[in-house]
């Protein structure tokens, strides 16, 4: 799917996300995101972008305690130190939800 048409695309999307939720002027000045819990939407439209241009990214709760690691090939791998820790990742997914408006 890549192509040089389909990645000035996503980053002119991606420039446009960072510029309306945190006044950046390009992407490239940004190196993290960090979303409150009201922001179920923009953290929702920042990782779709992510998945639908196949980029790579990292996914970190604010403990800590996992990361959810997103790769270009299409693998999706959660990154924890602890077992519990993985547990805590598996609850935690699976009540994220976007919500109804």
């Amino acid at each position: 799917m890549w192509n040089q048409a389909m990645e000035a695309l996503g980053s002119r999307l991606w420039d446009r996300l960072i510029q309306g939720n945190l006044g950046k002027q390009t992407a490239g000045e940004v190196v993290a995101c960090l979303f409150d819990g009201d922001e179920m939407y923009d953290k929702a439209a920042c990782l779709t972008t992510i998945m639908l241009f196949q980029w790579d990214a990292i996914l970190v709760p604010d403990h800590g305690e996992y990361a959810v690691q997103i790769d270009h090939d299409g693998y999706i791998a959660l990154k924890a130190r602890i077992g519990t820790a993985s547990e805590r990742a598996i609850e935690d997914l699976a009540k994220e939800e976007v919500p109804q408006s």
